[in-house]
């Protein structure tokens, strides 16, 4: 039988399967993980931070087990397919060498990427199946450009792009190095076929403001800093293996019809080093450039017959058990430790302790998705001013919450709060609310002038409030409701309540005008932005507005600080 064969690659498929399936089932998940299983309690057509195919794989792996492992199934099960397509679809060849598939298997488990997402739940899982589909296929079309080919390479980029959007800049990379493609008429028929699949998607983007584009494009810009290129050049050589680096720039281009291999591999690397100019990129973004990596590092040793590289493929191989060891068994009891274990058991406690109450976690989706996930209460997610949105910024799972007592549990230290200490040392800091009042979805408009505000001086300012909730919102039990103004600098924010005429109530569905005046102390002097919130009983202010750009003043009269 072939799954006997020593050298059978179903064989080593099937120990990688193990492996993962094991690891899958006695790991708890991490965080994000966890906020994509949220996902798949309420299928979309999107979701704020990512498209939604992965929620769907969670979504089915959850039907046949309630845990971890189905949150995780098809992880195991696709990535284990993967593993064999590579092999079958680049690298399988009629030598003679025994040895082949078994360094192959070390050549996968050597690499950092493959083994991650070999068993964790997220997007770059399905990114790195279809992106090998996608590159198999585009490799086909570079010599037999049939209409076949090319819907078949339509239907595979509308799920890359379903699986993460990085699947975008594959699809461009492979374009743009082989701009000849382009100019065949039969591609674009792969592209009516993928903008077809993707339609579903691009209404809900429509419907929600563009919520995903508006984050990737712009929210996660923080500037130009020299370490985040040396971030980025450090983080390439932990999850690709930097001797596979050196195999990819000895090895020569035998095969002109593999040319693209290089151009993908390189055209990602330049491309997330250029946008570490304007903020920090995660190690992950690079993960489809192992694909090429892989292929082209095993065929610059085998079947290239690079007798000087030989010394340094047997190097590798002791150095891929040391990798292998590192990432599946030492990091995930030790460094990573807080990632994967000890999550049910504080949780499950903290619930316990505050009766099952339904708990609102500030700035943090994760703790709120991992709360959710290992406890039977209820939990969501709220910012304030100065976080990111994110999913639960498009959820309306705050309405349930309306007039309840719930528990708000703050990620930040101040006296005043309540705090619990869990069995393995989790601290929870938080304070008991009665009758919650929602004002996360209440949105803020300016409409007088905001382009100069002045240090000193009462600063006038003239907005609208818009209540899109079925319900009123309102004072209760003498607590204060309030508006806020908090202005952005570099390395922090400043918090000043307005003076204004805001009524008491504000009614279900209602828009309102109103005026206020503040007065600025000290702020330094310059262009900076702002956001309008709102606060109930200094519970924490609320993201209710865009950012807006202002100009800082000092008048004759004002000192500040500079």
């Amino acid at each position: 039988m072939i799954l006997l064969k020593r050298n059978s690659i179903f064989l080593y498929a099937l120990i990688f399967f193990v492996i993962n399936f094991l690891q899958a089932f006695f790991s708890e998940l991490i965080a994000d993980e966890a906020y994509y299983w949220m996902y798949s309690q309420k299928l979309a057509w999107g979701y704020y931070d990512h498209p939604p195919l992965v929620a769907v794989f969670i979504r089915l792996g959850y039907l046949f087990f309630k845990n971890e492992l189905g949150v995780r199934l098809f992880t195991v099960v696709i990535s284990t397919f993967n593993f064999i397509l590579i092999w079958k679809l680049f690298i399988e060849s009629k030598s003679d060498s025994k040895n082949f598939p078994f360094v192959y298997f070390m050549f996968f488990l050597s690499v950092p990427v493959f083994n991650l997402y070999g068993f964790i739940a997220t997007p770059d899982y399905l990114l790195l199946f279809f992106s090998t589909l996608y590159l198999f296929f585009f490799k086909k079309f570079l010599t037999d450009n049939s209409i076949k080919t090319s819907l078949i390479i339509g239907i595979i980029a509308g799920f890359l792009v379903y699986s993460k959007y990085h699947g975008l800049i594959l699809i461009f990379i492979s374009l743009i190095f082989n701009i000849k493609v382009v100019l065949k008429w039969k591609i674009w028929i792969a592209g009516i076929i993928a903008i077809l699949m993707l339609l579903p998607h691009i209404f809900w983007q429509f419907n929600n403001d563009f919520p995903t584009f508006q984050y990737h494009l712009s929210g996660r810009n923080t500037g130009f800093s020299i370490m985040n290129f040396v971030n980025f050049i450090l983080n390439t050589f932990i999850i690709l293996n930097p001797l596979f680096l050196i195999f990819i720039i000895k090895n020569k281009i035998y095969d002109k019809n593999e040319k693209y291999l290089y151009s993908i591999f390189w055209g990602i690397i330049a491309f997330f080093f250029i946008s570490a100019y304007k903020g920090r990129t995660e190690p992950h973004w690079i993960a489809v450039s192992a694909i090429p990596l892989i292929i082209i590092s095993y065929k610059s040793i085998f079947l290239n017959n690079f007798n000087s590289l030989k010394p340094l493929f047997k190097f590798s191989l002791i150095f891929s058990v040391l990798i292998f060891f590192v990432l599946r068994t030492v990091i995930p009891f030790s460094i990573l430790h807080r990632h994967f274990s000890g999550k049910y058991i504080a949780y499950k406690e903290f619930s316990e302790f505050i009766e099952n109450k339904p708990v609102v976690f500030m700035n943090s989706f994760q703790a709120a998705s991992l709360y959710n996930f290992y406890t039977d209460s209820y939990a969501i997610s709220s910012n304030s001013a100065h976080q990111r949105q994110n999913q639960f910024s498009i959820w309306d799972y705050e309405k349930y919450l309306y007039k309840k007592n719930v528990v708000i549990v703050y990620n930040y230290v101040n006296n005043d709060f309540e705090h619990f200490y869990s069995s393995d040392s989790s601290v929870f800091q938080y304070s008991v609310v009665e009758q919650y009042m929602p004002v996360e979805k209440i949105k803020i408009d300016v409409l007088s002038d905001y382009d100069v505000f002045e240090i000193g001086e009462e600063n006038y300012i003239k907005i609208s409030l818009f209540n899109p909730y079925d319900f009123d919102i309102y004072s209760l039990n003498n607590k204060d409701l309030t508006l806020n103004i908090v202005f952005f600098f570099k390395d922090y924010h400043s918090q000043i309540t307005i003076k204004s005429n805001l009524p008491d109530t504000l009614k279900s569905n209602q828009s309102i005008i109103c005026e206020g005046s503040f007065k600025i102390d000290t702020l330094p002097v310059g262009t900076t932005n702002f956001k309008l919130c709102l606060n109930i009983n200094s519970w924490y202010a609320a993201n209710n507005s865009d950012f807006f750009q202002t100009k800082i003043l000092k008048n004759e009269h004002s000192d500040n600080l500079q």
